[in-house]
């Protein structure tokens, strides 16, 4: 199995050659898509003034051009007629008598909606910025090459200009950051530098004909099924199923802190999303310089064999979502990965696959009672459909609606809880602290396919809906 051999891949490698390098041609000739995601800054948390935590920015300002909305109470947007390419999303905020500002780069495709578009916004008295250059051995501009900064806080990407320019405006400040610039066909140049709070570093690259050498294959790679009970194409409140499956699992928390995961265009009606998560072999020397990126392979059901699903050209990715109207409940889908050096797709230019990820999603969770938006008892029970396939069952009570540094978890059922089955489905009784009156508090319910649920590999999760406490 090789990227470069299959037919699927190679049209993809000559769709992403023109995105890539093309010159681009007449405005009029593009078409557009549509961007949403979730705004959100590091503030103070209020349990603990020596740490921080994410919070979703409602009324924030989303532009790209002269097209622009604003943020809903938990920090989702949705952007309409974006030009397709890759394009940079910016968000601004006043808060606290500062301008709070961040960007997110994003690949737009035609009549298609990105839906991980997740901004950070930061004050403007904690930013710098960096620029530089891109040019080969002989001193020429390089246009198109793919430039990579990460740190901590987090992954920024960003392409050469015409005259083999870039830049990186209002990014945190004080932070060291690694810089990697790649275009393939040359060699990875990498560079560490300290951005000043406040001014402007710069970095400037020369790339040097790479050299086709050999690669590990990535290890330890995971795949986690999710159903939701809506279209995340369509629905606003992505930013609260970004939280929740924080959330519910632990292991992909840190992969989904420390990198903002690559997504494939999602279809209109997805209600499926596969994530991968891996380690790379090639970060260190001298295999970091001739990384370009991974070769994503998927095979749905029985029939055929793994095929070509995406290229994904960041040396840095560890995560990757695959959202597709063809996922199906009960089908097993199966995955493996493959490095990509810089010649990439020359012949030898592939390491071997990964470890072999497999998934079988469950149904989606159909929640019975108290309906959405009902008056309750101080013990209400929760009803809802059993999932086939499912080995645990767990019910979260927040006390707002869950998005980023809203809805604190007040109660959950313990795994020895009696969940009693009915009729229709399975129910349980509240027996937390009393609620309090008047109050209105959010439920959900997740199905996972492993009685530990650290380790499920398919987890359902319900809608969110809302009772308050007569």
């Amino acid at each position: 199995m090789r990227f470069h051999s299959l037919g699927k891949a190679a049209l993809f490698w000559l769709v992403a050659g023109t995105i890539l390098w093309g010159c681009g041609g007449s405005g009029s000739d593009k078409g557009s898509g549509g961007v949403a995601g979730t705004v959100v800054a590091r503030m103070p948390d209020p349990a603990d003034a020596q740490n921080t935590v994410l919070v979703g920015v409602a009324d924030a300002t989303v532009q790209w051009g002269t097209r622009s909305t604003r943020t809903n109470y938990g920090g989702s947007f949705v952007l309409d007629e974006v030009e397709e390419g890759f394009q940079a999303i910016r968000a601004t905020k006043r808060i606290a008598n500062q301008t709070w500002t961040g960007f997110a780069t994003v690949e737009v495709l035609d009549r298609s909606t990105v839906v991980n578009a997740n901004i950070t916004l930061w004050s403007q008295n904690q930013v710098g910025s960096l620029v530089g250059e891109v040019r080969d051995d002989a001193g020429r501009a390089l246009q198109g090459a793919k430039v990579f900064i990460a740190s901590e806080l987090g992954s920024y990407t960003t392409f050469t200009n015409r005259s083999g320019r870039y830049d990186f405006i209002d990014i945190p400040g004080g932070q060291s950051y690694t810089v990697t610039a790649s275009l393939i066909g040359y060699e990875n140049d990498i560079a560490a530098v300290t951005i000043a709070t406040g001014g402007q570093s710069t970095v400037n690259f020369r790339l040097t004909p790479s050299f086709n050498a050999s690669l590990s294959p990535p290890r330890d790679l995971m795949a986690v099924a999710w159903t939701y009970p809506d279209s995340l194409s369509r629905t606003r409140n992505r930013a609260a199923y970004d939280r929740i499956r924080a959330d519910l699992m632990p292991r992909l928390k840190a992969v989904l802190a420390a990198r903002k995961p690559q997504t494939r265009i999602p279809p209109a009606d997805s209600v499926i999303e596969v994530d991968l998560a891996w380690t790379s072999n090639n970060l260190s020397y001298p295999d970091e310089i001739n990384l370009a990126g991974y070769a994503i392979y998927r095979q749905i059901g029985n029939l055929g064999g793994l095929e070509a699903l995406d290229f994904l050209r960041d040396p840095l990715a560890g995560f990757y979502s695959d959202l597709d109207t063809a996922f199906t409940p009960g089908v097993s889908t199966r995955y493996r990965i493959t490095a990509l050096n810089t010649d990439y797709p020359e012949s030898g230019s592939e390491s071997s696959d990964s470890n072999e990820a497999r998934v079988t999603p469950l149904n989606r969770v159909l929640l019975t009672g108290p309906s959405d938006q009902s008056n309750t008892g101080g013990q209400p029970t929760f009803s809802w459909s059993s999932v086939t396939g499912s080995q645990r069952y767990l019910i979260r009570i927040y006390d707002n609606f869950p998005t980023f540094g809203l809805g604190k978890p007040v109660w959950q059922n313990a795994p020895e809880d009696p969940i009693e089955a009915e009729v229709n489905g399975l129910s349980i009784r509240y027996d937390g602290e009393p609620l309090q009156t008047g109050y209105t508090y959010y439920w959900i319910v997740a199905a996972f396919d492993n009685a530990d649920i650290t380790q499920a590999a398919a987890i359902s999760v319900s809608q969110i809906r809302q009772f308050t406490v007569r």
